[in-house]
């Protein structure tokens, strides 16, 4: 059928991801304990689920049995969360007076508590040490004083990293999700995010050309195309040739 639409009308689509697949979680928390940059407390509860730790009582191989069992389906909401604060190594075991840096995120963002340059050398030299089927396992690694301003910026990560464009990722669920560097992943999640989405506009216009389009970009050509002034704070340019609306062609319907 044909749907009629004005001429001047814009018809905007896109994502603010892509998607490809997933190979398997990175536990960088226990890359950080094990060259003694996060440090665990030692009171007996914390040392008995660190023995338990070693010998595989995770979050990975307990869903991974529980999936098994199909035990997971009539379980409550929140149920798992209190099992694994009882069971395994979480947020309340590590020693945060002595801990330097430590990971938390589903790709593995990393904050430092101890901001000297030392400490941020170390952990870049760790990251780009490692390999996944004999190759750099680290393909982008970014600082926050590059990716943030605001003034929320000491609230964001100090170390975000991709490893192999995002086909490897950590865990959200908690900061000890297995006792290996790489572990399969704790659900059934097959696919994860990649960087490059997909946008399309109708009818078309004329858009700087050469550029790599962000969604603050988008966002700042929709503010534009409704005739409201981009705030001073506001990330993004409009995409619009000289920032004025340029139909390439004048069309007023499409097929759908």
């Amino acid at each position: 059928k044909t749907l009629r639409v004005g001429a001047y009308d814009r018809y905007i689509i896109f994502s603010d991801h892509g998607a490809g697949g997933y190979v398997q979680n990175i536990n960088i928390n226990l890359l950080l304990m094990q060259e003694g940059l996060l440090k665990l407390r030692s009171t007996p509860m914390t040392r008995i689920k660190r023995a338990l730790f070693a010998l595989g009582a995770t979050p990975t191989n307990a869903t991974r049995m529980a999936l098994h069992m199909r035990a997971l389906s009539g379980s409550k909401p929140g149920t798992g969360m209190k099992i694994s604060q009882a069971l395994f190594l979480n947020m309340g075991d590590i020693d945060w007076q002595k801990t330097r840096a430590f990971s938390f995120g589903s790709y593995g963002q990393i904050y430092l508590l101890d901001k000297s340059k030392k400490t941020r050398a170390q952990v870049v030299q760790l990251l780009k040490g490692l390999r996944y089927n004999g190759k750099p396992l680290i393909t982008a690694l970014w600082e926050r004083e590059t990716m943030y301003t605001g003034p929320f910026v000491t609230q964001a990560p100090h170390l975000m990293f991709s490893a192999q464009d995002f086909s490897l990722g950590a865990s959200a669920i908690s900061p000890f999700v297995a006792n290996t560097l790489y572990s399969h992943p704790h659900t059934l999640k097959s696919g994860e995010h990649r960087m490059e989405g997909i946008v399309g506009i109708y009818p078309r216009m004329k858009i700087r050309s050469g550029d790599t389009v962000s969604i603050p970009d988008i966002s700042a050509t929709i503010l534009h195309l409704q005739g409201i002034t981009k705030p001073h704070d506001w990330d993004g340019t409009p995409l619009l040739q000289n920032g004025k609306q340029t139909p390439s062609e004048d069309v007023d319907s499409i097929s759908v």
